[in-house]
C-alpha cells in the first residue's frame, strides 16, 4: 500500500494537514516560561499519532530535547524504571565498556513492580529522579538541547486497563517536583514536561488522577481539512478524484480521518482506475457505506470467533489463555489464526498479548461483535423521544430522565458513540420542539446537546448548534432566549479562539440587550433595563467600538434621568465621565461633570450633585 493511502500509519510531515488550534497552543505553552504538562485526548481513528508526531518534529526544531516512550502491554510496570536511566543518558552519556574485572556499584533502587509500598516506591524515585544533575541545566544538556526536555509518552490508558494508575501518581509528583524547584529561585531548573497521549474512552479517569496538566481534545478533521487530506493523497499517488465524489467520501467519513482514508482507499482499490469518477462511486457505493463491515466478509468462522472475543474484552488487547476460554478454539488453532489475521492487517503482537491493530476497527467491532448495550438502548430511546417530538409531543419525564442517566454515566465511562448518538437526537428534538413553538422545551436541548458535543471534542459543533439556535430563536421574535443561547455560543467560541466570530456574536447580543432595556425603560422594569444597558456597553467596549459604548451611556442616563430614575441616571453620568477619564479627555469629562450637575442641581436633587463633586470635581478641575 502506498504511504498516502496507508491509514494504518501516522501522517508523514509533508503530508500532515489542519489542527491549527491544537498545534498553536501547544506552541503557546512551549514559548511560557513556566510551562505545563499536558494530555492530549481523542477517540480511535482521530488522528492522535499523527498529532504526535507533528508535535515531535514542532518540539525538536524549537530547540527541545525528545524521548518518545509509549506505554508497553508487558511489564508496564517498569515503565518508570526504564524511563529513569534514558533520562540520565542525556546528562552523562555512557562511557565505552573496558574489558577488566567489573567494579561493584551502587545498586538502584528496586523496581515498582517488586515493591509492596507504593508510597515509599515513589519517594525513592523522586530521590534518584530529581538529583541536581537531572533539576539544573548543565553543559551535557545545553550541548544537546537549548530549551528543555519534552517526552511523549503515547498510549498512556494502558496503565489503566492493565492496573497500573500509580503511573499518574508519578507523573503528578515529578511535575510538582519541578514546579517546587522553580518557586525557590535557586538555579535555572531543566524544563522537563510530559507530554501525554491518551484514548477518549479512559479520558475522564486519566484527567481525574493527573494534576495540572493542560487538557487537549483532538476533535473531528473539519470539511476544508478533509477536503486538503484527500488533495494531498491524490497529488502523491497520482490518483484523481471528482469533486463530487471527493464530498461523498468525507460524508461518509463522519469526520474521522482514518475512515476517511480507509474508504478513499478501498474505493481505489476496487475501481482499480487512476482517475474515480461518479460512475465508480455508483457502482461501489455499497462497499464503501459498509465501511469496516468489508473486513468481516470474508473470515473464517473460527477468524470471527477470534475478532469477536477481542470484542467482549473491556481493552484491546488479550493473550492466548484469554481467547481459548472465550473461543473453545485449541490453542494451536488459535496461533494459527492469530498468525493469519497479523498477516491481514488486523491483529498485532506484543509480547505474549495480542491486540487489534487500528482501535477505531476494535470499536468497530465492539459495535457489530460485541457488548454494545449502552448504545443501543440509546439508539431506541432517542427515537422514541423523538417521535414524541415529530407529533408534537413534549418529550415524557421518565423518558428524558433515563435519557439523562445514560447520557452522564456515557460520559462518566468516555464512551464516544452514545455521548454522540444523544447529542444528535437532542439537536433534532430541539429543532423540532422549535416547530410547535416549545421554546422552553428546545432551550433545553440545545443546551444539554451542545454540552454533549463538547465532551467528546467537538467544541466547534457545540458553538455552532448554540449559535443557529440563537439565530432561530431571533427570527421568531424571542429575543430573551436569543440573548441567552447566544451568551454560550460566545464561550465556546472562546474557547476556539474564533476572535471574528466573537466579535459578531458579541455585537449581535449587544444590540439585542439594548433593544430589550429600551422596552424595559418603557415598561417600568428599570433594575432590567439597567442591567441590559451594562451589558451592551460592556461588549461593545471589548470589541473596541468606543464611540457605539458611549453612546449607549449617553443613552441610558438620559433615559434613566428623564423617568425619575435618578441613581441609576447619576451611575451612568459617572461611567461616562470615569469613560473620559480613562482616555485622559478632561475636557469632555469636564464637560459631562457639568452637564450632569446641572441636570440634578435644577431638579433639586442636591445629594446627586453632592455625590459628584466629592467623586469627580478635583479630577477634571472643577474649583481649582
Amino acid at each position: 500500500m502506498k504511504e498516502s493511502l496507508n491509514y494504518q500509519v501516522p501522517c508523514s510531515e509533508n503530508l500532515f494537514v489542519g489542527r491549527e488550534r491544537l498545534i498553536k497552543k501547544f506552541e503557546e505553552n512551549l514559548s511560557q516560561a513556566q510551562m505545563k504538562s499536558i494530555f492530549i485526548k481523542g477517540r480511535p481513528g482521530i488522528g492522535k499519532s499523527s498529532l504526535l508526531e507533528k508535535m515531535v518534529s514542532i518540539a525538536r526544531s524549537k530547540g527541545f530535547l525528545i524521548l518518545k516512550k509509549q506505554v508497553p502491554l508487558q511489564e508496564s510496570e517498569a515503565f518508570f524504571d526504564e524511563l529513569l536511566p534514558e533520562i540520565k543518558e542525556i546528562f552523562k552519556p555512557p562511557k565505552p565498556k573496558k574489558p577488566g574485572k567489573k567494579k561493584a556499584g551502587k545498586t538502584t533502587i528496586k523496581k515498582s513492580y517488586e515493591l509492596v509500598n507504593e508510597e515509599k516506591y515513589i519517594l525513592d524515585f523522586l530521590k534518584t529522579f530529581c538529583n541536581n544533575k537531572i533539576l539544573f541545566f548543565g553543559k551535557e544538556l545545553t550541548k544537546k538541547a537549548k530549551k528543555g526536555i519534552v517526552i511523549f509518552v503515547d498510549n498512556v490508558e494502558r496503565f489503566i486497563f492493565l492496573a497500573n494508575e500509580k503511573a499518574f501518581d508519578l507523573f503528578n509528583e515529578i511535575v510538582k517536583k519541578f514546579e517546587e524547584i522553580d518557586e525557590k529561585k535557586k538555579l535555572e531548573p531543566t524544563p522537563i514536561i510530559f507530554v501525554l497521549f491518551g484514548e477518549e474512552r479512559y479520558a475522564p479517569k486519566i484527567e481525574y488522577s493527573l494534576n495540572n496538566f493542560e487538557i487537549i481534545g483532538v476533535p473531528k478533521m473539519p470539511y476544508k481539512d478533509s477536503i486538503e487530506l484527500l488533495m494531498k493523497r491524490e497529488s502523491n499517488t497520482g490518483i484523481s478524484i471528482e469533486e463530487e465524489i471527493r464530498n461523498k467520501l468525507i460524508e461518509n467519513s463522519q469526520g474521522i480521518p482514518q475512515l476517511l482514508l480507509y474508504n478513499t482507499s478501498k474505493l481505489i482499490e476496487e475501481s482499480d482506475a487512476q482517475e474515480i469518477n461518479k460512475s465508480h462511486w455508483e457502482e461501489f457505493e455499497s462497499i464503501i457505506k459498509d465501511g469496516f463491515n468489508n473486513e468481516l466478509k470474508d473470515i473464517t468462522e473460527n477468524e470471527r470467533k477470534i475478532l469477536q472475543a477481542f470484542a467482549m474484552e473491556p481493552a484491546n488487547f488479550a493473550d492466548v489463555d484469554m481467547l481459548m476460554r472465550a473461543t473453545s478454539v485449541e490453542r494451536e488453532n488459535i496461533l494459527n489464526i492469530l498468525n493469519s489475521l497479523a498477516q491481514s492487517g488486523h491483529v498485532s503482537c506484543e509480547g505474549e498479548s495480542y491486540f487489534i491493530s487500528m482501535t477505531s476497527f476494535w470499536e468497530f467491532l465492539r459495535d457489530s461483535l460485541g457488548d454494545i448495550a449502552i448504545a443501543a438502548t440509546c439508539r431506541a430511546m432517542i427515537k422514541i423521544a423523538e417521535n414524541d417530538a415529530i407529533n408534537g409531543r413534549i418529550i415524557n419525564e421518565n423518558l428524558f430522565n433515563e435519557l439523562e442517566m445514560l447520557r452522564k454515566d456515557s460520559i462518566s465511562a468516555g464512551l464516544v458513540s452514545p455521548i454522540e448518538l444523544i447529542a444528535r437526537g437532542y439537536e433534532r428534538i430541539a429543532n423540532l420542539s422549535m416547530n410547535f413553538n416549545y421554546s422552553s422545551e428546545a432551550y433545553k436541548f440545545f443546551i444539554l446537546g451542545s454540552e454533549s458535543y463538547l465532551k467528546v471534542n467537538e467544541i466547534e459543533k457545540s458553538a455552532i448548534i448554540l449559535e443557529e439556535a440563537g439565530y432561530l430563536y431571533k427570527d421568531k421574535g424571542m429575543g430573551d432566549y436569543s440573548r441567552d443561547i447566544l451568551l454560550k455560543a460566545i464561550e465556546k467560541y472562546e474557547l476556539l479562539e474564533d476572535n471574528e466570530k466573537i466579535r459578531e456574536l458579541k455585537i449581535e447580543v449587544a444590540e439585542n440587550s439594548l433593544n430589550k432595556a429600551t422596552i424595559s425603560i418603557g415598561e417600568g422594569a428599570f433594575p432590567l433595563a439597567r442591567a441590559n444597558f451594562s451589558r451592551a456597553q460592556k461588549f461593545y467596549g471589548e470589541i473596541g467600538e468606543d464611540i457605539k459604548a458611549l453612546e449607549i451611556l449617553n443613552k441610558a442616563a438620559s433615559l434613566f434621568f428623564d423617568k425619575g430614575e435618578h441613581y441609576y441616571a447619576w451611575q451612568y453620568f459617572s461611567r461616562i465621565i470615569n469613560f473620559y477619564l480613562e482616555k485622559n479627555d478632561k475636557i469632555n469629562a469636564k464637560d459631562t461633570f457639568e452637564i450632569a450637575s446641572d441636570k440634578f442641581s435644577s431638579s433639586k436633587l442636591a445629594k446627586y450633585t453632592e455625590k459628584l463633586n466629592d467623586e469627580f470635581a478635583k479630577i477634571v478641575g472643577i474649583g481649582e
